[in-house]
């Protein structure tokens, strides 16, 4: 499940993608899908980046 979450980051290019959207790609709860997407921070293979400010803030994910 971890490549198929690195690939939903993969194939949103430049434009990153937000956990969400990679929950909706991989028809898991996105919630849960924080797991991996903290693994994959944690081996340098994804970034995050902040979006926005205060309570309408969001991260998305992007491949090194």
């Amino acid at each position: 499940m971890k490549e198929q979450v690195f690939e939903a980051i993969q194939k949103s290019g430049e434009n990153g993608i937000r956990l969400r959207d990679i929950g909706a790609y991989c028809h898991y709860w996105h919630c849960k899908c924080l797991d991996w997407v903290s693994e994959l921070l944690n081996e340098g293979r994804i970034y995050g980046k902040t979006i926005g400010t205060g309570v309408e803030a969001y991260i998305k994910y992007y491949v090194k």
